[in-house]
């Protein structure tokens, strides 16, 4: 987890009492901030953002985690998949992590998560919810 993503998660723990624990759980897969390279600071996205890039790009990771379409842009035009939130409870959800994709996916939605209804209800129609 880059160190910039970290602090983004820390300013919001005044606000979101689910922020401490994420920062918590976060600290333990700690990755410093690297350089980023010119063609990835173009695409003019958040820090944490660049950093996750920048450090997939840096370490020859195969993939990442970003949910926003620049993002996901950016990501692939560098040669990285991309795995999105939703992409996530579905492999949790196979994987027998988690007994169910719905009440993860309602909470997230009502922390103001925004998904297309159409994309949500696919989802969980794939893991038999």
């Amino acid at each position: 987890m880059p160190a910039s993503v970290i602090r983004e998660v820390r300013a919001g723990e005044a606000t979101d009492p689910e922020a401490m624990v994420v920062a918590a759980w976060a600290e333990d897969f700690l990755v410093a901030d690297v350089a980023v390279l010119a063609s990835v600071a173009a695409w003019k996205l958040g820090v944490g953002e660049t950093q996750v890039i920048a450090i997939a790009c840096a370490s020859g990771a195969r993939e990442v985690a970003l949910d926003d379409l620049a993002e996901r842009r950016c990501a692939l035009a560098h040669g990285r998949g991309v795995v999105g939130t939703l992409g996530f409870l579905l492999r949790a959800k196979k994987s027998g992590l988690i007994p169910a994709a719905r009440p993860v996916l309602q909470h997230l939605l009502n922390g103001g998560m925004y998904l297309e209804a159409a994309l949500v209800e696919s989802v969980l129609a794939e893991v038999g919810e």
